[in-house]
């Protein structure tokens, strides 16, 4: 099937293991025709969001990339923060998928992902969903007007289309529902998995052992591993606090990622 996947509500990082770097992966793997439609929102250096120029190219797992450029008749920061892109009909008429997955709605150019889909009345489309009140709708302005309206709007012209949102979390799932006012039975937790096309299960036994070797963890310890950016609202320092409240010598903490 022709799969085609729209990073357009948030960045888009190549060579990461994100859900849209992965899911795509596993699409290509099972046979399929898969496209990214992308911002030009990225990291640079590997440490800090910033901006490429918009162009098309190969990435990493051999997927055809098309990243957008914002439209021009708004201030570069007016259309980044709407997410008005140029070029998304072109792209959709091009690849003429059968499926839309679409990682994340808060984009005003969805309304082009809306017009294509009248005219192509069998393509499925899937959203999920990465906001919560923990990383969204933080200040008065964002709850009210940026979520409650702008991307609210987004949500509900694309919901009469879509098949399923997903929250990655059951936090987001009630995103959805609270904020942009999804029905319950368009709902669905999608577990956010891992790439195990890298792991040789069948030397797992082998693996274990090792890396249990080299952390100096004993074998009937009870291992909890948590990272990626750490930042205090992940609260990583509340798990510290509780592993050594417990005081129980078999179990250990890995905390892995940059502060």
């Amino acid at each position: 099937m022709r799969i085609l996947h729209c990073c357009l509500a948030n960045f888009y990082i190549d060579n990461y293991g994100y859900q849209e770097n992965i899911i795509t992966k596993m699409h290509k793997l099972q046979g399929h025709d898969v496209m990214i439609l992308a911002s030009t929102e990225t990291y640079l250096n590997n440490n800090k969001i910033g901006y490429v120029e918009p162009k098309s190219y190969i990435n990493e797992n051999g997927i055809p990339v098309t990243r957008l450029p914002y439209v021009n008749w708004l201030p570069h920061g007016i259309a980044k923060k709407l997410r008005i892109y140029k070029g998304i009909t072109d792209a959709l008429n091009s690849f003429n998928p059968e499926i839309i997955f679409l990682h994340g709605c808060q984009f005003i150019s969805i309304r082009e992902i809306v017009s294509f889909i009248k005219c192509n009345k069998d393509v499925k489309v899937f959203v999920d969903g990465h906001t919560d009140f923990v990383n969204s709708a933080r200040n008065w302005l964002s709850k009210n007007i940026l979520h409650g309206i702008i991307y609210k709007h987004c949500a509900k012209i694309i919901e009469p289309y879509t098949t399923k949102f997903y929250g990655v979390l059951p936090t987001r799932v009630d995103f959805f529902r609270t904020m942009y006012g999804i029905p319950s039975e368009k709902l669905e937790l999608l577990v956010m998995g891992v790439d195990d096309s890298v792991v040789d299960f069948a030397r797992k036994n082998q693996i274990r052992e090792s890396v249990r070797k080299t952390l100096n963890l004993l074998d009937d310890d009870f291992v909890i591993v948590t990272g990626g950016k750490i930042d205090k609202r992940k609260n990583i320092h509340k798990l510290m606090r509780a592993v050594i409240n417990l005081n129980l010598k078999h179990i250990k903490l890995i905390v892995f990622g940059k502060p």
